[in-house]
């Protein structure tokens, strides 16, 4: 009786167990691999939130970091580490920092010294993870610097350009004034033309009574990247300044591409075609578009509508090619071929307009008819979000996405045919949930001593949410806003962070909710649509190899050799610092079998100075200590070059002469040190030619250059620069910069490069003057601005097979080091004025800002400021983030009567 129960049991179970063990297609195994793939690798992205859109020399640029994981759209816990850097227009670093990130989130400042220069500069932000991925998809934005308070020469330049065989001839005028707009006349100008960092054209002019020179050169447009005019104007006596002036562009040209929808242009299948059309300078240029076929029959019309991007519909025949006719703005015409049609294919066209579904239609040619079945995958940050399997038995098929349970950003529909072959793919945009993380301003409280309270609660449909959150304020009389061309957290990390290239007018797509702007959001991402997930790579199992591993926490590491280069093994190194901002760490290991050795785990601030010895008690003298360094993250071309402004100075003036006022109150408080001489920069430079060198300047743009022939005769190397330098003096074997203008110079050595390393300054006595290729002396604020320093550099280029020895080494077994540590942010500066003061007046652009205000469970945070002295209208600007990803960002206008 007991046996014929557990068989009738097991008759009941065994059909339920091999439903449930129901064999996995092979479509099933594919969106598995595809999970497994991307499991592999989640991706960073980054937003910035800067305090205001342009800035002077005396400002402080104020930013707040979101770093999330694109995978999960959560804030980052793969890295704990941002760096961060300030490159100027000549594509050479100025200052660096390493923020630490705390589930994504960190905060700093890059502090504007008067001795940089005007011009446009570069943020470029990344995690050591993201390197991994190659710099297009590291945060990179133009900013504005201007200068009107140590520079007293303004310049004004406009192009204009002839062509004539591929290659331009450029006219530029440059008109030079005071700051008062009072020109310069009759000054000589020394000038030099330089394209992609070579030497073009040089000569002289003279200003005419306007103060206007014009030069005239030539360029291969189709070799251009960059360029700019080194102009050099005499002034008074022996006084000189030097401007640089950029070049944006060499030609008028405009170039025009067409994108068929989905990739493919088939053969009697409708298909609309994109196009966009782009001037020298990268910008989008209005054109209109005629489409003939070879027998010059009128086809269709276009115009472009949005930012030199438009698109028309194109039912090619079999046998026919076909022509565009483009008419550019200034009333010239030319002929672009477009892209021959397939015999036979796929085509895939999307429709978005919907609010709740994505309509997609897939066309078949008759010859691929029931051949196999199509697979249809919708991705959001390589996740697949949505799939759907077919059988192809007709020509037209017809399907739907639904939108509801789509995050917000970039989706890429792709069409995959037999064997998995990707044959279309479709990128579109996704606002279902964009700003569901509402930010509502609650009150405003105002105390007695000119305090005002604002707070404000975050909420997640319609319940309250804890976020973290940066508020700035601006002063908008000082400070105007380009709306459409700001970056924000919704243009960062939801629309730019995914494509390649410059995206012109980013917020304009996210200003407004019109059909207007959803096509012409539409029309970019089928111009501009290129990602991270590449077909090729994983059908073929390629993975991008992983070089840098994500930095978790700071550490020290490197290998013991002996004389013969053998691992030291099992040998006690010791770890020292003692400063006042670190306090004293001390630290020991051993090295391993490979003489190998690791301090990780440690916290330290920026420019620390450690010893590390390696402590041995048979022959300490025959050890050698190697560091390990982070290889160096290049600098490439700026993709956001459409973004450079030739003149700076002119175009943010009514700035700049607000922000004198602000300065000269810094300077009242002490807050504001000058640096170099208010009126101008006389540079005398020695240059003597040398092709190889890590200054950041160029190689031989320095005050004094010392080749390897001028060494022949030298023994001792600081002595013999201390002797043929002019205002170099040698001190406890350490160079420094002698001024008897600023005696306090004399407490701090001259920056020490060797072989494009930063070493302790002692480690100039250490050098023998027969292994110095070249050494370059930079004296001059306008040189020593490049390396964020006003005390000196001296920078020197060792013979081939002499590099590396100097560059940690203090003694055998002793080395000297000081890597990047961790910025520790200043407080935003805010003065208290006293209520009783009516008449004070507050000279600041950015009245307010806080990178850090939590919201509490409640979903409410508040923030607290001195009510502004200034009537007008004031900008609040509020981004944030929660514990899920969710963005949030509120701007809105408060008024001071």
């Amino acid at each position: 009786m007991r046996k014929t129960t557990i068989t009738a049991l097991l008759l009941l179970i065994l059909p339920t167990l091999f439903i449930g063990f129901k064999e996995e297609s092979q479509f099933e195994k594919f969106l598995r691999r595809i999970e497994e793939y991307n499991q592999k690798r989640h991706y960073e992205k980054i937003h910035l939130h800067l305090d205001k859109p342009y800035y002077a020399i005396g400002d402080d640029i104020w930013f707040k970091a979101y770093v999330i994981d694109s995978y999960t759209n959560a804030p980052t816990e793969i890295s704990n580490a941002l760096q961060i850097e300030l490159i100027n227009e000549r594509g050479n670093f100025t200052k660096k920092l390493k923020i630490p990130l705390t589930y994504g989130l960190g905060w700093g400042d890059f502090k504007l010294s008067d001795s940089l220069p005007e011009g446009n500069y570069r943020i470029r932000a990344y995690t050591n993870w993201m390197r991994n991925d190659g710099q297009e998809f590291f945060y990179d934005k133009v900013i504005k610097i201007g200068n009107a308070w140590s520079n007293n020469v303004f310049t004004n330049t406009s192009y204009r350009f002839l062509t004539e065989n591929n290659t331009s001839v450029v006219y530029s005028k440059t008109k030079f004034t005071d700051k008062n707009g009072m020109p310069y006349r009759g000054n000589m100008v020394t000038y030099e033309v330089r394209l992609n960092n070579q030497f073009n054209a040089k000569g002289k002019a003279t200003t005419d009574n306007d103060g206007e020179i014009e030069i005239k050169f030539t360029a291969d447009i189709r070799n251009f990247n960059a360029g700019e005019i080194i102009a050099n104007i005499a002034l008074t006596g022996s006084q000189s300044a030097s401007k640089h002036i950029l070049i944006n562009q060499i030609s008028n040209q405009v170039d025009i591409q067409f994108f068929p929808e989905g990739g493919n242009l088939l053969e009697n299948i409708p298909t609309k075609i994109a196009f966009k059309a782009t001037n020298n300078n990268g910008l989008g240029e209005n054109v209109s578009v005629t489409i003939k076929d070879t027998d010059g029959a009128l086809i269709t019309d276009s115009k472009a509508q949005h930012l030199g991007m438009g698109s028309f519909i194109l039912n090619p025949q079999s046998g026919h090619t076909y022509n565009a006719l483009v008419r550019f703005s200034d009333g010239s015409e030319k002929i672009f071929p477009i892209g021959g049609a397939l015999p036979k294919g796929y085509a895939l066209a999307v429709n978005n307009t919907d609010s709740t579904k994505i309509g997609v239609k897939i066309f078949i040619s008759e010859g691929l008819v029931a051949k196999g079945d199509l697979k249809l995958i919708a991705q959001h940050n390589n996740k697949v979000m949505f799939s759907t399997q077919f059988s192809a038995s007709k020509q037209l098929i017809s399907t739907t996405i639904p939108k509801i349970k789509l995050p917000s950003g970039i989706l890429t529909v792709t069409l995959l045919a037999e064997n998995n072959q990707p044959v279309c793919e479709r990128l579109l945009f996704i606002k279902n949930q964009l700003g569901k993380l509402n930010i509502d301003l609650m009150q405003t409280t105002k105390g007695k001593d000119a305090q005002e309270k604002k707070t404000f609660k975050s909420s997640l449909d319609g319940k309250p949410v804890s976020g973290s959150f940066s508020v700035s304020i601006n002063n908008i009389t000082k400070i105007k806003p380009d709306e459409l061309n700001e970056s924000n957290i919704f243009t960062d990390l939801l629309l730019t962070s995914d494509l390649a290239g410059y995206v012109e007018k980013p917020n304009y797509y996210f200003l407004t909710e019109s059909i207007e702007s959803k096509n012409n959001l539409d029309l970019l991402l089928l111009t501009q649509g290129w990602r991270r997930f590449i077909w090729k790579n994983f059908l073929q199992a390629k993975t991008i190899p992983i070089t840098f591993l994500p930095e978790k926490f700071l550490q020290i590491s490197g290998t013991v050799t002996t004389r013969t280069s053998k691992p030291a093994e099992k040998i006690k190194i010791q770890l020292f610092s003692s400063s006042k901002a670190n306090g004293i760490i001390s630290l020991d290991t051993f090295t391993d079998n490979q003489g190998r050795f690791n301090f990780d785990k440690l916290t330290f601030k920026d420019s620390t100075r450690f010893i590390i010895k390696a402590d041995s008690e048979k022959d300490q003298k025959s050890l050698k200590i190697t560091l390990d360094a982070n290889p160096y993250q290049a600098i490439t071309i700026n993709k956001n070059s459409a973004d450079l402004e030739i003149n700076v100075n002119g175009s943010m003036l009514p700035y700049l002469q607000h922000n004198q006022n602000y300065t000269k109150e810094l300077t009242r408080l002490g807050v504001l040190k000058s640096t170099v001489n208010l009126e101008t920069v006389n540079i005398t430079a020695t240059r003597k030619t040398i092709t190889e060198s890590s200054n950041y300047n160029g190689p031989g743009v320095a005050d004094v250059v010392i080749a390897e022939d001028d060494l022949v005769t030298a023994f001792d190397l600081p002595k013999w620069i201390e002797g043929r330098v002019m205002g170099v003096i040698i001190k406890d074997k350490m160079a420094y910069l002698s001024r008897s203008s600023v005696p306090d110079d004399i407490a701090t050595p001259m920056l020490l490069i060797i072989d494009g390393a930063q070493v302790d300054p002692t480690i100039l006595q250490e050098i023998p003057p027969q292994d110095v290729k070249s050494i370059e002396v930079l004296k001059n604020a306008a040189l020593t601005a490049a390396y964020g320093v006003d005390k000196g550099v001296i920078i020197i280029t060792t013979k081939k097979g002499t590099r590396s020895s100097y560059k940690n080494q203090i003694m055998p077994g002793i080395a000297s080091y000081s890597p990047m540590g961790y910025y520790v942010s200043k407080e935003f500066y805010s003065p208290k004025y006293n209520p009783m003061q009516k008449d004070a007046r507050d000279f600041r652009s950015t009245i307010f800002w806080n990178p850090n205000i939590i919201s509490d469970k409640e979903g409410l945070a508040s923030f607290e400021y001195q009510e502004p002295r200034e009537k007008g209208n004031y900008r609040v600007v509020i981004e944030g983030i929660d514990a899920f990803g969710n963005l949030a960002r509120k701007v809105y206008i408060d008024k001071v009567d």
